[in-house]
């Protein structure tokens, strides 16, 4: 397990798993913490990634963009993804910004796991 440290928010970046890669996020995920996160997600070569975010009290659509990158860059080479823990202020801004049906989201890592084919 590594971490990266960048002004506000926290990327916890561990291995679940053979093929599963979760990273997590802790804190206020912003425009200044863009370029952190999408190194540590462009880093991820397993066919499954979690991207937790329940330690997220709020995103800034600067923030959602470089999530909607996960989503196209994933589809891409036909790996999965999940959103995690996605907070009722986060929810309201996928549905502001009209995302929420692109986005795949579960409540938690279990959730995710179960839903992706991974069982525990």
């Amino acid at each position: 397990m590594y971490t990266w440290r960048v002004d506000q928010v926290k990327i916890d970046n561990t291995s679940l798993r053979e093929g599963v890669r979760l990273l997590k996020l802790s804190g206020p995920f912003t425009i200044k913490d863009i370029w952190d996160f999408q190194a540590a997600a462009r880093a991820v070569t397993e066919p499954i990634a979690i991207i937790d975010v329940t330690d997220v009290p709020y995103m800034d659509s600067a923030a959602l963009g470089t999530l909607m990158g996960v989503h196209v860059s994933r589809e891409k080479v036909h790996h999965k993804y999940a959103i995690v823990g996605v907070n009722e202020r986060i929810e309201t801004l996928l549905q502001v910004a009209g995302v929420e049906k692109i986005l795949v989201r579960y409540p938690t890592v279990q959730d995710a796991l179960k839903a992706l084919g991974i069982q525990e």
